[in-house]
């Protein structure tokens, strides 16, 4: 499943949420996710 999570942090932060959503990432992609982190909410992707 391709699963998007959006965050308003920009890819350089390494705090907060970006972080949250890295880790997120990292567990469904070892569930065999494909994950896309966004800053913003694109509809149809």
């Amino acid at each position: 499943m391709k699963i998007g999570l959006v965050t308003p942090a920009p890819p350089e932060s390494r705090q907060g949420n970006r972080v949250t959503a890295q880790r997120w990432a990292g567990k469904l992609e070892q569930l065999g996710h494909t994950v896309d982190i966004l800053e913003e909410y694109r509809q149809g992707d």
